[in-house]
């Protein structure tokens, strides 16, 4: 999923060589990071519907033993929550899965016809 106020894992990363040769450390990799300054400038989304589409084992430890609960190997599932959400759905997919994978692509077709991801 989408970290939607920063990833425990970007945190863990930035530090590391590689990461800073690819990525920068600083604008949109800092960004990443949980308690950046951007995340006090995101306004609530009341006014439209949400769906938040997640990848998760449905347990306590999830896919990568350095990122804490539930994830999809890069994202915790609460690091994709957001408090307005109006929908959730929890799949057993990793991160980069959630882009192609049929269910993944099925559950986000029904949240758009129907503001829901149905049982």
């Amino acid at each position: 999923g989408t970290p939607h106020r920063g990833a425990e894992l970007a945190a863990l990363r930035i530090q590391d060589w590689s990461y800073g040769a690819f990525l920068g450390r600083e604008g949109a990799p800092a960004e990443l990071v949980p308690g950046d300054p951007i995340y006090r400038e995101l306004r609530r989304l009341d006014e439209i519907q949400i769906g938040v589409l997640a990848g998760g084992l449905a347990d306590d430890r999830g896919y990568s033993d350095e990122i804490p609960g539930d994830d999809d190997h890069r994202v915790a599932v609460e690091e994709a929550r957001l408090p307005e959400q109006d929908a959730f759905r929890l799949v057993p997919l990793g991160h980069f899965s959630l882009t192609f994978d049929r269910i993944a692509i099925e559950s986000i077709r029904r949240y758009l016809a129907d503001a829901s991801f149905g049982a």
